[in-house]
């Protein structure tokens, strides 16, 4: 079963043919927040694929989920510092902030 879901992912991944480029806009596009149907369209995903991309941009053990995540990422850890240096500071909000992300780790861990 599992060497089926890896070629339906390959095959899946080779329909959309994406270069290099619409590649590392998914990671682009990815730290700004946008989700992958979104991505999809801004780098020229063809509408009749939106859903596949954004299936596999959402699924593990493939570029442009790791792409996807890696974006989103990098701009939540950005976040998350300027978040933690104001609650340092002293500020109310952000540490109310900070103990949700203690809260949060906690309990995905």
């Amino acid at each position: 079963m599992m060497l089926f879901l890896k070629l339906l992912k390959k095959n899946l991944m080779n329909k959309l043919e994406l270069d290099k480029d619409q590649i590392e806009d998914i990671y682009k596009y990815a730290e700004l927040l946008f989700v992958p149907s979104k991505i999809g369209l801004l780098i020229g995903v063809n509408q009749n694929d939106i859903s596949t991309f954004s299936d596999l941009c959402n699924t593990e053990g493939n570029i442009y989920y790791e792409k996807y995540q890696k974006g989103k990422l990098i701009t939540q850890a950005g976040v998350r510092e300027k978040i933690i240096s104001d609650a340092k500071a002293g500020s109310k909000e952000a540490q109310n902030h900070v103990i949700k992300f203690i809260d949060d780790e906690y309990f995905e861990a």
